[in-house]
């Protein structure tokens, strides 16, 4: 009898949750007033039971900071504008349409989802009354987040609203190397030009030193004059 292996995540989508945190954590850097959050469970009231657990979300006019929870009554009411969700494999269409409806009935602006194992992605778009489907995702701009969305080879791919991708940690690692190792070349360039700027600046005071012990003025030395006077000096020696 063959075991049966349970499963339910993907190194993938884990890989995806972090980079697109990352990448909004970085696009909202400079603004105390936007939580990028998610892991952490989402109650609309005190009263309500009914709660929904978004891999991210972004919620504009929020203090940033921890949380254990999302407690929209205790956020000054503020609805997360943009929620997204990555599935996890043998996420159920129920769990799935729960979300969506949870999103919609709250008033999130903006909804994601995207499985990264299958390659696919939908998004919404809230009209005031209910969720309206992105018609396409490819080349799509976030109104909110101005983000840019593109697929390649079945890959989701972001960009932040100045052209740069959203990266994972080893590519920023990468990255940072690559500048690290520019930075070290650089600064070997200068050391080398200061090297060279330093010989030359030597053997220039050495020539000045020269020229004074032959009684010649440096100032007034030109490559013609100097020629003349040693052609006359050596004529004399000669003589």
């Amino acid at each position: 009898m063959t075991q049966r292996l349970l499963t339910g995540e993907s190194t993938r989508r884990l890989r995806w949750i972090v980079t697109l945190q990352g990448g909004l954590d970085a696009l909202f850097r400079n603004r105390k007033d936007v939580l990028v959050a998610g892991g952490v469970p989402w109650y609309l009231t005190p009263e309500s039971r009914d709660s929904a657990t978004p891999d991210l979300f972004v919620a504009i006019g929020v203090n940033r900071g921890e949380r254990t929870a999302y407690r929209q009554w205790e956020e000054s009411n503020v609805v997360p504008q943009a929620v997204f969700d990555v599935i996890a494999p043998g996420t159920s269409m129920v769990s799935a349409t729960r979300r969506l409806k949870f999103y919609e009935r709250a008033g999130v602006e903006e909804y994601y989802m995207y499985d990264p194992d299958a390659g696919e992605v939908i998004g919404w778009i809230h009209n005031g009354v209910t969720f309206e489907e992105i018609p396409t995702i490819e080349g799509w701009v976030s109104p909110r987040l101005q983000i840019v969305f593109a697929m390649e080879e079945g890959e989701l791919f972001l960009s932040l609203p100045n052209g740069e991708r959203f990266r994972s940690y080893v590519e920023l690692a990468e990255l940072a190397e690559r500048d690290h190792e520019r930075a070290q070349q650089e600064h070997e360039r200068a050391e080398q030009e200061r090297a060279r700027a330093d010989y030359h600046a030597g053997r220039e005071k050495m020539l000045i030193a020269r020229l004074r012990a032959l009684g010649f003025n440096p100032d007034e030395v030109t490559a013609d004059n100097f020629a003349d006077s040693i052609d006359t000096s050596e004529t004399q020696s000669v003589g």
